[in-house]
Formats: structure tokens, C-alpha cells, sequence
């Protein structure tokens, strides 16, 4: 388990345990609300009570911090992942305050290299409505290409949404590489 990055700007922390978000990865009955939210810590929305409801276990709590000033600007991990077939689907927030500065770029190149060298991972891709531009720039200045779109749930129980997949394979992010 890959449990801490670094970047220039940035340090990447794998949530402990004891942390609500990671009890949620772990167990799909987990009752600890996901709260990125701090205004609202008793009213967790239904995508953050069931964001990581796919997967038994993922590496999908780390928490994204600033280094300049030490706050935890975001998170990013795998929501789903299958360590069978060495593929994950990443996921990420980040809070607005800190958009349109490439930190979730930076987090994002930072966790799929990691992942691809450390993790040995073969295959990772990244999902997210049409309209959601800035999560597309972050998933192609990560060096993904759009490979199609599907027709799914954003979280259990949820109704369909259309979802643009990105995708790279470990080849093409050695190549994507300066």
C-alpha cells in the first residue's frame, strides 16, 4: 500500500483508519458520513455517504494537502478498483478555493505514478459528466485520452448519468512521460 506522496507543492497522505472516509472504503455498511463538507457535519449529501460504495478496500482516501501552508486542500484515490486485473477507476475533489491552479493535476500525475510503478497497476481510468470541464482537463493533462462513454450510477442507488471514460495504460504513461 502506497500510503504517502510527494510533489512540489503538494503532499499526498493516505488517510488512517480510524478516519470516516476510510471506515466507508472499507465496510459497504459503514454509518460514518463522508464530511469533506465541515459547514455541514451532520447532513452528508447521498454521493458522500455512498462515493466509494464499489469496491471492498480501495486505496481511495488520500487526503491532498498544501504543503505551503499544511491545509488539506482535497482528496484523491480509487473508488473502484480491482486488484486482480491490476485496474482502478480515480476519483478526486478539491476544494474551490483551490481550483484553476493544476493542483488536482499535480496530486493526479503524482497518485497514477505512483500507482503504476509502485502500485503496479496495468490500467487506470477516470470518469465525469460532459459538463464537469475541469475534471476532464485535470484526467487529459494527466496524460488520459477518452476512450468512451457509458451510462451509469454516480453511487449506489442513484439514477444514470452519461460519464466520458478516460483512460491510460501503464505504456502509455511511460511514454506520456518527459
Amino acid at each position: 500500500m502506497i500510503a504517502h506522496l510527494e510533489t512540489p507543492r503538494l503532499t499526498l497522505d493516505l488517510n488512517a483508519d480510524e478516519d470516516p472516509r476510510a471506515s466507508l472504503c472499507v465496510s459497504l455498511t459503514a454509518q460514518h458520513p463522508f464530511n469533506f463538507n465541515r459547514n455541514t457535519p451532520d447532513i452528508p449529501s447521498a454521493v458522500q455517504s455512498r462515493l466509494f460504495f464499489s469496491s471492498p478496500g480501495p486505496p481511495s482516501n488520500y487526503k491532498i494537502i498544501l504543503k505551503e501552508s499544511n491545509k488539506k486542500i482535497g482528496l484523491i484515490g480509487f473508488f473502484k478498483w480491482d486488484p486482480v486485473a491490476k485496474s482502478g477507476i480515480v476519483g478526486f475533489s478539491i476544494d474551490k478555493r483551490y481550483r484553476n491552479q493544476g493542483l488536482m493535476t499535480e496530486a493526479c500525475r503524482a497518485f497514477i505514478s505512483a500507482w503504476f510503478h509502485e502500485g503496479k497497476m496495468e490500467w487506470i481510468e477516470g470518469r465525469c459528466q460532459p459538463d464537469n470541464k475541469a475534471s476532464e482537463k485535470v484526467l487529459i493533462r494527466s496524460g488520459m485520452t477518452k476512450r468512451s462513454v457509458v451510462e451509469e450510477p454516480l453511487f449506489q442507488g442513484s439514477r444514470l448519468f452519461t460519464l466520458g471514460v478516460y483512460g491510460i495504460s501503464r505504456k502509455e504513461w511511460e511514454a506520456f512521460q518527459p
